[in-house]
């Protein structure tokens, strides 16, 4: 029983610093960051022949390896498939004229049924 209540508590006193909250949220944002992101912290390493790799490695640039037999047996098998005549079709024009003015009078009989029907009905 013989507390001191005049003394404050150490996190009253920290508390009120404010160069030690702003550490404290430091090292805590460091803490996060290591544990979310293992990644950041990664060491170079020196493979030599043979050694077996922990992750897959990404190449700084593309490499370009063509095949040329399998290349040209491609455009070859494209050239093939290829029509070498175009067919020219003179109707085709006027059948798709045909298709959509059709289109257009059935929609438009189709408002006009429906304008009479309102028309009796009021």
């Amino acid at each position: 029983m013989l507390y001191d209540r005049t003394k404050e508590p150490l996190w009253r006193c920290l508390a009120e610093r404010r160069h030690v909250r702003w550490t404290i949220l430091a090292i805590i944002t460091l803490v996060f960051a290591a544990i979310l992101y293992p990644g950041l912290m990664v060491g170079e390493h020196a493979y030599q022949l043979g050694d077996v790799v922990e992750r897959d490695i990404k190449a700084p640039v593309d490499f370009l390896i063509e095949d040329s037999e399998a290349t040209s047996a491609n455009r070859k098998a494209a050239e093939d498939s290829a029509l070498t005549v175009y067919d020219y079709d003179t109707s085709i024009a006027a059948s798709i004229t045909g298709a959509v003015a059709g289109a257009f009078a059935d929609m438009r009989a189709r408002v006009e049924a429906d304008r009479a029907r309102a028309a009796e009905a009021s």
